[in-house]
């Protein structure tokens, strides 16, 4: 086999196929090499060394002449070699003839017991081998058991820490709705009860009327009253005329939505987020104007905030920064991506799935 791939590659190098004839002979040195057979592996060296220079390869033609001159030296000592040990061979044997057959059974028994020795020897490592291995794989196994209880511990723990942040957020909204009820039935009430008592020009008259309106805003800002009446849109376009006033800061808001129906959880996650990331920019990216657009696009809604301030670089941002967002965005499994760069503004798309379930009130 290994002659006849030798014969081929030959063949293909003298035909002009030199790559494939190349390729024939490296397969067939291998297999010489692996095998031993140093006259084949001789002329392989040979023919290597021609098909390279042919290509004009000489630092391999030069590699492959080397080594052809260096096994033909190997063989020609091996023979030389050869000949030396079969004098001694046959000058040894004339003197040990009778030795030999002496000895011949005290081999066989030496044999035997090496071969018994050697069965014992193969029993035990064959039993070695087995517990090392059942070792491995008891060791194995508990290690998955632990990583497996580990990610299970892991899964609870971000599951219950979820679950608080969750009852937080509830607990503020419904803290935020208590406050507002409260600002409106009875200070809001007594607020207006003084404002109708007092005559119109009296003094103190601007002033009450100054504390119903911070009251009315103060309860706005707690719950939007027409996030849960008119839903998301109208919300955040009262958002965005408050904001304005009170930032002085061009807000610009359009949407492009089928349905303002969603469900009470979704748009109130929606209407904070928005609040979060336009008082982050008035805030920090010192913006000329803001631009807050929601759309939506198959099963997402998605809201996106847009400043021209000073951006930042996002390989400074610290790991905390935006946890807010992160928190409110993963409560409702949604998603957001951030892109900035310094002086050039920032741009925030947070997507939301849709969930019909609890919808708030049609618009009237």
């Amino acid at each position: 086999m290994v002659s006849q791939l030798a014969s081929l590659g030959s063949i293909l190098c003298r035909e002009g196929k030199l790559r494939q004839g190349l390729d024939t002979l490296h397969l067939a040195l291998s297999m010489a090499e692996e095998q031993d057979f140093l006259p084949i592996t001789t002329n392989i060296y040979a023919a290597l060394q021609a098909a390279y220079q042919d290509q004009n390869d000489y630092a391999n033609a030069l590699l492959y002449q080397e080594r052809l001159q260096l096994a033909q030296s190997y063989l020609l000592n091996k023979e030389k070699i050869n000949r030396i040990s079969e004098l001694e061979v046959k000058f040894e044997t004339a003197q040990k003839e009778k030795a030999l057959i002496e000895q011949e059974r005290e081999n066989l028994k030496k044999s035997r017991q090496l071969a018994q020795n050697q069965r014992t020897i193969t029993f035990l490592l064959s039993g070695l081998i087995l517990f090392g291995l059942l070792g491995i794989l008891w060791v194995q196994r508990q290690q998955n058991l632990r990583l497996e209880a580990d990610r299970e511990m892991e899964k609870l723990q971000q599951e219950k820490e979820w679950e608080q942040l969750r009852s937080f957020f509830r607990g503020q909204e419904e803290e935020r709705k208590r406050i507002a009820n409260d600002l409106h039935d009875s200070l809001g009430g007594m607020l207006y009860a003084l404002r109708l008592k007092l005559p119109t020009e009296a003094p103190g008259t601007s002033l009450v009327q100054q504390a119903i309106e911070e009251n009315r805003r103060i309860i706005h800002d707690l719950l939007p009253p027409s996030l849960t009446h008119a839903g998301l849109i109208e919300a955040l376009d009262e958002w965005c005329g408050t904001f304005e006033a009170n930032w002085n800061i061009p807000i610009y808001f359009d949407e492009e939505i089928s349905s303002d129906h969603h469900s009470l959880t979704l748009e109130l996650a929606a209407y904070r987020i928005a609040q979060e990331l336009t008082h982050n920019a008035a805030k920090h990216a010192e913006p000329t104007e803001i631009r807050l657009s929601l759309f939506e696009h198959e099963s997402e809604l998605i809201l996106k905030v847009t400043d021209n301030g000073k951006g930042f670089d996002m390989s400074e941002v610290k790991i905390d920064a935006f946890k807010t967002l992160n928190s409110r965005t993963h409560l409702v499994n949604g998603r957001y991506v951030i892109q900035s760069e310094p002086t050039k503004g920032t741009s925030v798309e947070v997507f939301l799935p849709k969930d019909r379930q609890h919808t708030t009130p049609a618009k009237a």
